[in-house]
């Protein structure tokens, strides 16, 4: 912990802390720890191990200072401090935000959860757009959209792994053109059971804002399809059905979009000739 230490010193100069705990996911290209002051501060230290999670540290960074300018009823993490331009590691703290990780998989039906969820995705796609889009973070337009996916459609295909009717209804829906009208919204971008904190039957928190763009809608419904079963996540999307416009489409892109994941996780699978993961992907 020597080093989260020195990079929390200088980040936060004048402050003292008496505990460490390292919550990194293993699965991320960041070193995490939730650091606590004596007072009871509690602050969390991001430190990247690569280009590309510093990357996605200034984009989250720019993030959180546009959504200061929104008035949203769930708590986002701000920026504390950073170390110096000298520092050998690179680190950013940031205030540590309270609340109760959702678990899609202990969700029940008749959860007041569930509305919940649906009425906060709905009021993050209720972001204005221009804020987003004029603080240079990503904007995609629908023709660009479509074309992702139809790339993404050619790759499944050379794999010549994946069931001949669905490669036939994934090309169908995406020679549909109308099935890619729609408005573009703000999205999260990254949404999950692991970014939503709750507190009784609210979400109070929201962190992980690195992916925040100017996108489809269907982005975070599809990431709703991908951590649900499909009668939670109906239920969640009704719920945000009944919380915004949404148009007629969405579910059907939405579910084509999470296909198309699946899909995508085969390919370096393949690469690596991971005979057990390519039999879960298929």
């Amino acid at each position: 912990f020597s080093v989260v230490i020195i990079s929390a010193a200088d980040a936060l100069p004048g402050l003292r802390f008496v505990h460490i705990q390292d919550v990194s996911d293993p699965d991320a290209d960041l070193v995490t720890a939730l650091l606590t002051t004596a007072d009871g501060q509690q602050v969390i230290l991001k430190s990247p191990k690569s280009q590309i999670a510093l990357t996605h540290l200034g984009l989250e960074v720019r993030a959180l200072r546009i959504l200061r300018n929104v008035e949203l009823p769930f708590r986002i993490p701000s920026l504390l401090g950073e170390t110096s331009s000298s520092a050998v590691y690179k680190a950013l703290a940031f205030d540590y935000i309270t609340g109760t990780q959702v678990n899609f998989d202990r969700l029940k039906l008749e959860d007041p959860m569930v509305v919940s969820i649906g009425q906060t995705l709905a009021q993050i796609h209720s972001i204005p757009t221009d804020l987003v889009a004029g603080a240079g973070l990503p904007e995609y337009d629908p023709a660009l959209r479509n074309r992702e996916r139809v790339a993404e459609f050619d790759r499944a295909m050379e794999t010549g792994k994946i069931n001949p009717a669905l490669l036939e209804r994934w090309q169908n829906a995406l020679l549909d053109v109308n099935l890619f009208r729609y408005q573009p919204t703000t999205v999260h971008g990254a949404m999950s059971d692991d970014v939503l904190l709750r507190d009784g039957d609210a979400i109070v928190g929201i962190n992980n804002w690195s992916k925040l763009a100017v996108d489809d809608p269907a982005v975070d419904i599809a990431a709703i399809y991908g951590n649900c079963n499909s009668d939670l996540a109906n239920a969640i999307v009704l719920a945000y059905e009944g919380s915004t416009r949404a148009d007629r489409n969405l579910k059907q892109r939405a579910n084509l979009y999470f296909e198309l994941s699946l899909a995508n996780y085969l390919l370096p699978c393949i690469d690596q000739g991971n005979e057990e993961y390519i039999a879960e992907s298929v």
